[in-house]
């Protein structure tokens, strides 16, 4: 979306894409994050 890498998107915009383009923000979020995963 930018190729300024401090540019940061926030979770409302992402929000208001997923709307926008009418899938769900729930599984849009899934996939953007796929690999993060929880230090134990």
């Amino acid at each position: 979306m930018t190729s300024n890498e401090s540019t940061k998107l926030r979770a409302d915009e992402l929000f208001l894409i997923a709307l926008a383009i009418d899938i769900d923000p729930g599984e849009m979020f899934k996939e953007i994050f796929k690999d993060l995963k929880l230090e134990q």
